[in-house]
């Protein structure tokens, strides 16, 4: 599961407010490279890679086969092609 504090109302302490729980699936053979940061809802598709430090926005939907690098991650080809 991925989560985040809402952060509002603002005059409370970030601590106390609250979550934003949302799955985050990984698809079979995907590669998530080290410390690259996955936000809530986001969905990586079979056989994709994720580039090490990336970090993908929320409720992102990375494709099968896709490969997603950068902050914030993008496409950046296809695996194969």
């Amino acid at each position: 599961l991925g989560s985040e504090h809402t952060g509002e109302p603002v005059d409370v302490p970030i601590i106390q407010t609250d979550l934003v729980i949302k799955p985050v699936r990984v698809g079979d053979g995907a590669d998530i490279g080290v410390n690259a940061v996955l936000l809530p809802g986001v969905t990586i598709g079979a056989g994709a890679i994720i580039g090490a430090g990336a970090v993908v926005p929320r409720d992102t939907q990375v494709p099968p086969n896709a490969i997603y690098a950068g902050v914030p991650a993008k496409l950046l080809r296809y695996r194969g092609g």
